[in-house]
């Protein structure tokens, strides 16, 4: 839950930057595919709402489209995870913005295709979690640490949600806010989630989820880009800490 809110604050400090994601995303147009090839295979399963969230682990290679609405502002992108290595797609006023965390390289890169520019980030430096956090990235494992089967659980029922069968929870938080999400039978994963956060009303969706599909080649940069190297720029130099009043 909080790094659900901690999201939406950030969605309503990067409206109208272009660095940061959000907007319709833009991505070139690719051929049909057939509608049993889209996503996942869906299989139903009659295994008990304890027994699914027992096996609930997010795929170390996945796709999936992302849907964010809050407070009257939608964002669309785009995610591919494989292993520790994740790259995000968001597009703003048409000004694409990707992040690409590369762990096997060791670094993360903020790639603006259309200016044909990168920076260069060191892993697992400060400046990288702020990449990551800006980057508009959600994905279902951070849901799945919100369910704890207990009193808190409510279970709904079931419902067909972007032509997957789902079971429908309801997680009751008396201090920031209730959530219902819906879990896919299939992947034992949340692929919508409501939320109302300290009264913050949101709405996510991971759509069109593609297992096993995602290959290394996405999480590097295009030949030709010109790349900003942070650690070279700024070398040892730290931010100063904020005085409070």
């Amino acid at each position: 839950m909080k790094r659900l809110l901690s999201f939406l604050l950030i969605i309503a400090l990067v409206i109208g930057l272009t660095a940061c994601g959000g907007g319709k995303q833009e991505t070139p147009a690719q051929p049909e595919k057939p509608e049993e090839e889209k996503g996942s295979a869906i299989e139903e399963t009659d295994d008990s709402l304890e027994a699914l969230l027992g096996r609930g682990e997010s795929p170390d290679n996945i796709s999936y489209e992302l849907y964010i609405e809050t407070e009257g502002f939608v964002s669309e992108g785009k995610v591919y995870i494989k292993g520790n290595n994740m790259r995000t797609e968001f597009n703003n006023d048409g000004i694409t913005s990707i992040y690409i965390e590369n762990a096997s390289e060791g670094y993360s890169y903020i790639y603006m295709p259309e200016e044909n520019t990168a920076t260069k980030i060191p892993h697992g430096s400060e400046e990288e979690d702020w990449a990551a956090d800006d980057s508009g990235a959600v994905t279902p494992d951070e849901y799945l640490q919100d369910i704890v089967y207990d009193d808190s659980l409510e279970e709904l029922g079931k419902e067909t949600i972007n032509g997957m069968s789902c079971r429908v929870v309801r997680v009751k938080d008396g201090l920031n806010g209730d959530s219902k999400i819906w879990i896919s039978e299939a992947l034992a994963i949340p692929v919508r989630i409501e939320s109302n956060i300290e009264g913050i009303k949101s709405l996510i969706e991971f759509r069109n989820l593609e297992v096993g599909k995602v290959t290394d080649d996405i999480f590097k940069l295009p030949p030709g880009v010109e790349i900003m190297d942070m650690e070279a720029l700024f070398g040892d130099f730290e931010m100063p800490e904020m005085e409070e009043d």
